[in-house]
């Protein structure tokens, strides 16, 4: 997962310096991330890729050969569908907990169906509350003390 991932941003950094068409700072080339982890390993990955001679500065003077590049992509593709195959088990995995028989979409219509009726009755509740607090001259607020009910009940 490691390699796959240190793969996928070579592609990326690659394809950065290859958009620019001219030279970039390191400081505008690693703009072009987030801060965080994110930037970190994109420099870390720069670093390596300039002392492995991939690149050169300036930055965008890529030293890859066709095939190079191509091979960094190949990698990057595996990599996708590696996670795609672990994806694909995964969700064979889910579909295997399901009864046999069971219809996943009519399943997902029914849960669907029960939360508008649960939030029909929900707004209802809060209507009444509204109104005999209305009626007893206090506040929404004050019926759900009454009552021991969170605010976001």
């Amino acid at each position: 997962m490691l390699a796959s991932m240190q793969d996928h941003l070579t592609a990326r950094l690659l394809s950065i310096l290859q958009e620019a068409r001219r030279p970039l700072a390191s400081t505008e080339f690693l703009a072009q991330f987030q801060a965080g982890d994110a930037r970190t390993q994109a420099n870390a990955c720069l670093e390596t890729m300039l002392a492995a001679g991939q690149i050169a500065q300036p930055y965008c003077r890529v030293k890859l050969t066709a095939g190079a590049m191509q091979d960094a992509l190949e990698r990057n593709i595996a990599g996708l569908r590696a996670k795609v195959a672990e994806l694909e088990n995964e969700k064979q995995a889910l579909e295997a907990e399901l009864k046999p028989g069971t219809d996943v979409d009519a399943e997902n219509a029914a849960h669907i169906k029960r939360l508008h009726d649960y939030n029909e009755v929900k707004d209802t509740g809060q209507m009444l509350l509204g109104k005999l607090a209305e009626f007893e001259g206090t506040t929404t607020r004050a019926m759900y003390e009454r009552f021991d009910l969170g605010l976001e009940d």
